[in-house]
């Protein structure tokens, strides 16, 4: 499969382990891998400090980012909703579980330290720590700008289109809704209701209507999307039928499929080759690269012209359309033509 340049950058921008995780994990809405052996955090601030080690640990070692240095200073960590949390957390609106936040981290640095390859990561178990680290203490039916805040853990926004990364975002604390079973209808789902633990809502090419399904974790079952299998399989499909089998990533050098745009290779530094249909390494900065092949340099680079060229540091020139793109948290300014973190509304009290 070939994409734009945009939808390539796009693509190498979700591949990178991103410090807007770390609320979405206290949250609940991600899973955070020995122990980190450093014992508990005693506070919020060390917590994100150590967190942020773990991502950028593992940026670096899967080639989303250069160094650690480049990686740590192009994360956004003054995001209004986690000044949010840290105000919560010193006024007493939301409690902090040093001893769960942790146990975050513990699974967080095996996750991390795994390896960068599809299996090596496919076990995403185990977050209960993380989703509990933050308790809040307001009741049903009070005000609320995070679900951190409330006991129920779910803060309804006012706006569904408010960003609470960088805006004010005010709502309501309300119970969570059940999660819909596995294998029952999903197409009329509540506002934050999700299909049960391991499943997901999808549409399958013998089904018009979305379902919670299982991805399969047996080679050979017929596919027709991403979802269909359980990682590390992915769905090996034709792209003249959108249909295909669950299989295994192939090893480096191995045959693999080169219309698949996601999966084909298990090593997330490689890339199924166009002119071989072999698992290569993707480009450093500064390597030859095909501008038709997709993703064939590093995430912290993109194919201009015939070449991998870095994507930019805070306060580096940038092209939204053209390239180069930005690192990490970094957006490109349309009036500036640089790289600089978003603007925020500070902490939301």
């Amino acid at each position: 499969m070939r994409i734009s340049g945009a939808a390539a950058a796009a693509y190498n921008r979700a591949m990178t382990f991103s410090n807007r995780l770390i609320l979405a994990l206290l949250l609940g809405v991600v899973g955070c891998g020995g122990s980190s052996s450093k014992g508990a955090p005693a506070t919020i601030d060390e917590f994100l400090d150590r967190f942020v080690t773990e991502l950028c640990t593992i940026n670096v070692a899967c080639g989303s980012m250069p160094d650690m240095a480049t990686c740590r200073a192009s994360l956004q960590i003054e995001t209004t909703d986690l000044l949010t949390v840290k105000a919560d957390i010193a006024a007493g609106k939301t409690r902090y579980d040093g001893a769960k936040a942790g146990a975050c981290l513990d699974y967080a640095h095996r996750l991390y330290s795994s390896g960068c390859t599809r299996s090596a990561t496919a076990d995403t178990s185990g977050n209960d720590a993380c989703e509990v680290a933050l308790v809040g203490t307001v009741a049903n039916g009070g005000a609320c700008f995070l679900s951190t805040e409330c006991a129920s853990a779910r803060c309804q926004q006012a706006d569904t289109a408010c960003l609470p990364a960088h805006q004010c975002c005010a709502g309501t604390c309300v119970a969570k809704p059940a999660p819909i079973p596995a294998g029952a209808d999903c197409s009329a789902s509540l506002p934050d209701q999700n299909c049960a633990e391991g499943s997901y809502c999808l549409t399958t090419a013998t089904s018009t209507t979305p379902t919670c399904l299982v991805p399969s974790k047996v080679v050979g079952t017929p596919c027709s999307s991403l979802f269909d299998c359980a990682s590390p399989l992915f769905c090996d499909a034709d792209p003249s039928t959108g249909t295909g089998t669950c299989q295994r990533a192939a090893a480096s050098g191995a045959a693999c499929n080169s219309d698949v745009l996601f999966g084909s290779c298990d090593d997330l530094r490689e890339v199924c080759s166009t002119a071989t249909g072999t698992c290569t390494p993707r480009g450093a900065v500064g390597a030859a690269c095909d501008p038709l092949q997709t993703l064939s340099c590093l995430s912290y680079a993109e194919c201009i012209g015939s070449t991998c060229v870095a994507l930019s540091p805070e306060r580096g020139a940038c092209n939204a359309t053209d390239g180069p793109g930005c690192l990490g948290d970094l957006e490109c300014s349309p009036s500036t033509s640089t790289c600089g973190f978003p603007a925020n509304a500070g902490a939301c009290l």
